[in-house]
């Protein structure tokens, strides 16, 4: 086995790509009577660059991408009112980052419709598989299609363009503009329900979507802001959709032990593969676990784990228990937190008792009890709770199939019917 640090954890650093979108807001097609309103943020002066360095300079503006990354090999320089392809589109304003990728709203010129532009940044785009898994899942309706795809050159290097539907946010900004982070109860269900026949339909495909859950520049434009609150979307901002395959890939083709995903839905496993044993690999259990993770957090205004005031291992064993054996074991700051039974916070002497159903309580039926939101039911509670509970297995072969979940009660009595009462 390798030698094994829980504190270090190599992740995508993304912050505004999303994985989960909402289609109904943002008009496709162009008016020259009104355009789309975009915030612009005020900004101010960093520190100035070595006298030795170009004077390119910048004003300070939150939410914006890594702008270390525009370097050779790295982001594409964009600027407002660019042309890409030959004229064909223009570009309008930011809509995102990750830390392999910008994303830009634009015009396409000939259709006169608003549309996405996803550039990778040069070192990435030959090993991203993207492009051909969206062209492989083009026909699937919860699938954020592609509709054009072509290679952009800059000092930078050689980048993948991505032409996308035009959505009107990612759910991630949905509930992070409203302070309390909740969805109405019966359209977080029909969310639910996309979510998983969309998974459904990539591991159908041997796909793994891998991210379940949103030269230099002259000039650096944050995001544009054209989303709606999570208590104000309706069935109008359905259906959801699928997005960000910059991650995903196919099990049986790559083998992949690093999580490309968020911290606190970094699935356990991760820490302990033996990266120089071929036959250990993240794969579809890794993604169940994540997406059980998502599932809670769409329901309920926070997910089952945190990293606050530890690591996400420490809240994971806080919530589930101990881990099975060899991992107790090799989890060498298991004894900064934890006695050996795992039930004793040895930094205060005292048991732990942040169970998944208190964590529940908490951030979903408290919070909406709080704001006078409608609740989940006791039998409704249950039975959601019981399909997380299998989703949530330490060891990935004890965890439930994307099947197992499709045809779980609450999917089924909940979720479902919710789905097909919205349409």
């Amino acid at each position: 086995m390798v030698p094994f640090n829980s504190r270090l954890l190599r992740l995508t650093r993304r912050c505004h790509i999303p994985s989960i979108v909402l289609s109904g807001r943002l008009p496709r097609r162009l008016s020259h009577e009104k355009k789309p309103t975009l915030t612009i943020f005020k900004t101010f002066h960093t520190s100035r660059p070595p006298a030795s360095e170009p004077a390119t300079k910048y004003k300070y503006i939150e939410d914006c991408e890594w702008l270390e990354r525009y370097c050779p090999g790295g982001f594409y320089p964009v600027k407002l009112g660019d042309q890409l392809c030959d004229g064909c589109y223009a570009i309008i304003h930011n809509l995102g980052f990750g830390g392999s990728l910008t994303v830009w709203l634009a015009s396409d010129q000939k259709q006169q419709e608003l549309v996405a532009i996803k550039i990778t940044a040069a070192d990435s785009a030959s090993e991203s598989q993207e492009v051909d898994i969206l062209k492989h899942l083009c026909s699937h309706s919860l699938i954020r299609p592609l509709l054009h795809s072509f290679i952009e050159t800059s000092p930078n290097g050689a980048h993948n363009c991505l032409i996308m539907e035009a959505a009107s946010c990612s759910l991630m900004q949905s509930k992070s503009m409203a302070y309390h982070g909740l969805l109405d109860l019966r359209v977080a269900r029909a969310i639910a329900a996309d979510l998983v026949l969309a998974i459904q339909f990539l591991h159908g495909q041997g796909i793994i979507h891998a991210d379940v859950h949103c030269g230099v520049p002259t000039h650096v434009v944050g995001p544009a802001r054209v989303g709606i609150q999570s208590d104000q979307i309706t069935s109008a901002s359905l259906p959801l959709m699928l997005s960000d395959f910059s991650s995903s890939y196919y099990p049986s083709k790559t083998r992949r032990t690093t999580a490309h995903t968020l911290p606190h839905l970094v699935p356990p496993e991760i820490f302990f593969l033996d990266k120089q044993n071929d036959e250990y690999t993240l794969s579809f259990p890794s993604e169940i676990w994540t997406l059980g993770c998502t599932l809670f957090e769409i329901i309920g205004s926070g997910g089952p784990f945190s990293t606050f005031g530890g690591g996400i291992l420490q809240d994971q064993v806080s919530v589930l228990g101990k881990l099975p054996d060899p991992w107790w074991s090799q989890w060498e700051f298991r004894a900064d937190f934890f006695n050996e039974d795992a039930t004793i916070d040895i930094t205060t002497g005292a048991p732990f008792q942040n169970s998944l159903e208190e964590r529940y309580d908490w951030f979903v039926n408290a919070a909406r009890r709080r704001l006078d939101m409608e609740e989940q039911g006791e039998d409704e509670k249950k039975a959601f709770l019981h399909m997380i509970w299998m989703m949530l297995r330490y060891l990935p072969s004890d965890r439930a199939t994307i099947q197992d979940v499709v045809e779980s009660e609450w999917m089924q009595k909940w979720a479902f019917p919710a789905k097909q009462e919205i349409q």
